[in-house]
């Protein structure tokens, strides 16, 4: 029952970041391209580069010292690793967002995505 709870704040937390930054849901995805993406607000959803199984993500573009980011799978039967100590990604080890429901929350200190929190909620 815990983890129904979680769930759903998770879920409404997303909701709230997108009323907030007025993002449809189509614009919120950013899809790897040459292991890049862009970001232009608090909260993403991660795609690979023509929709491989599985591609890597290095480099965050985009982004204010003190900013926070989090980003999800945008689907499930895709895999998007992030990579640790590879272009502007300090993190503690790889992630793997290969459930619609793992997180992962960086803030930005001007020079690199330090990883704050990750959740791996896959079965």
């Amino acid at each position: 029952m815990k983890a129904k709870r979680i769930l759903r704040y998770v879920d409404e937390f997303f909701r709230r970041k997108d009323k907030e930054y007025e993002i449809a849901s189509t614009t919120r995805v950013r899809t790897i391209s040459n292991g890049t993406i862009h970001i232009s607000a608090s909260f993403h959803t991660i795609e690979t580069e023509d929709a491989a199984a599985s591609d890597d993500l290095d480099t965050i573009n985009g982004g204010e010292p003190g900013d926070t980011l989090i980003l999800r799978a945008e689907n499930g039967d895709r895999t998007a690793i992030l990579k640790n100590a590879t272009g502007n990604l300090h993190l503690a080890g790889n992630f793997y967002l290969d459930n619609t429901r793992d997180t992962i929350q960086l803030v930005y200190d001007g020079a690199y995505w330090l990883e704050l929190s990750r959740s791996n909620n896959g079965a």
